[in-house]
Formats: C-alpha cells, structure tokens, sequence
C-alpha cells in the first residue's frame, strides 16, 4: 500500500534474468517479463516516491504497472490528454485548499506517471503558487480519472530528497 491507503500494482516477475530461458521467448516481439532486478528496482521506486518517481522499463511488457506519462523536456503533443492533467491538477489544489485552508491556484503540470486501471490513476508533479504570498511551489496529487468520474485521493506538497539521499541512491546518483 502506498501513503494513501491504495494497493500498488504487482506485476508477475519472471523467475528467470532476461535472456536465460524468459518465459517471453516464444513471442519475438522484443518484449519481456519484469526480471527479478527489474521487479525489484521497480518495488524500490514505487515505494519511496508513493509513485511518483517511477522511472520507464524499456522493452518489458507488464500489465497494471505504474509508468511515464508526462514526461519534463519531451514533447507532449496529445492536447485532450494535457487537458485531462491540468483538470486533475485543478481539482487536487482546490481539494487540498480545502482541507487545509489555504489559498493555492494551479500553475502548470510538471510530470506525470500513469497506472491504467479503470480509467487511470495519475500520479502528477505540478507547481502551484499561493495567491497571497510566496513563490511557486511543487505538489504531487494522486488522482483517479474513472469513465465517468475523477477523485482526488491525495495531495501534498512534493517531498525534497536530501542531498545525502541523492548522492546515495542507486537510481539518483549524481554523474
């Protein structure tokens, strides 16, 4: 479970590494099953960044995972798709001034990853500024956009990871 009380996604890992007798052989469509080290990189991500910071698995074809969306400085041309984001994003900073009695208003979405589920789960980044002070800030929301429905199940500020957990993250590590 994440911070907000939702089940995360567990994709079937294969038993094997890529390439020694995967499961996926048979297909040839350069897909495969989450290997072991890819299931857990991808636990690791899910867990500490409740899903916001999970990071693409090329050529792994696992259903119900938690994948890029959006994604900074690449271009992102599906205007319906943009649109359905900053609605999200507008309804998590009205749900989170309300709960908090603050003032933000929705400035731009920043990142977002998707879970596909009935409909989808958004995990977005965006910036949000207080109308009456301080400068732009980011939040992170969790949002599900349904069929027929959209519901805010968490928004926050976004956490800041430490320069020590920086340096020290395996996926984070400075080049």
């Amino acid at each position: 479970m994440d911070s907000s009380g939702s089940k995360i996604a567990q994709p079937h890992c294969d038993s094997e590494e890529e390439g020694e007798g995967s499961s996926d052989d048979g297909y040839n469509d350069g897909l495969h099953e989450m290997t072991k080290k890819e299931c857990f990189e991808y636990y690791t991500r899910v867990q500490e960044s409740d899903g916001f910071d999970v990071p693409e698995f090329p050529n792994v074809f696992a259903l119900g995972i938690i994948v890029p969306y959006l994604i900074p400085g690449e271009p992102f041309e599906d205007e319906s798709s943009l649109k359905e984001l900053n609605t999200c994003s507008l309804l998590a900073v009205e749900d989170f001034n309300r709960r908090n009695g603050e003032n933000y208003v929705f400035v731009k979405v920043g990142k977002a990853n998707m879970q596909p589920v009935s409909g989808a789960m958004f995990f977005i980044t965006f910036e949000a500024k207080n109308k009456n002070i301080g400068p732009v800030e980011t939040f992170e929301a969790k949002v599900y956009a349904g069929i027929t429905e959209m519901e805010v199940l968490m928004c926050r500020r976004k956490k800041v990871a430490t320069i020590d957990q920086e340096i020290t993250h395996p996926v984070l590590k400075r080049k």
